[in-house]
């Protein structure tokens, strides 16, 4: 699972075998996933850094964490 930037301010979700989805912002670090009604995701913060450590994704049926890939070295991009 992939997190990127498309253009300017567009937060891309991709997941294998799946097609794009674009993240809507609710408020702060939570995010609709467009044309997906209850489904959402939440980035956790690392407190002090700044810094996604955690992905949350609220599904229908269930909530599924993936924690960020540390050994990812890209800048555009989040790596879970």
């Amino acid at each position: 699972m992939k997190v990127t930037i498309r253009g300017e301010n567009t937060l891309i979700l991709t997941v294998p075998n799946q097609p794009d989805y674009e993240l809507i912002p609710i408020m702060g670090n939570e995010f609709n996933i467009k044309d997906l009604e209850g489904y959402s995701v939440i980035f956790s913060i690392e407190e002090g850094a700044g810094r996604v450590t955690e992905i949350i994704l609220n599904q229908p049926n269930g909530i599924f964490r993936a924690k960020k890939n540390k050994y990812e070295s890209e800048k555009d991009h989040f790596q879970f």
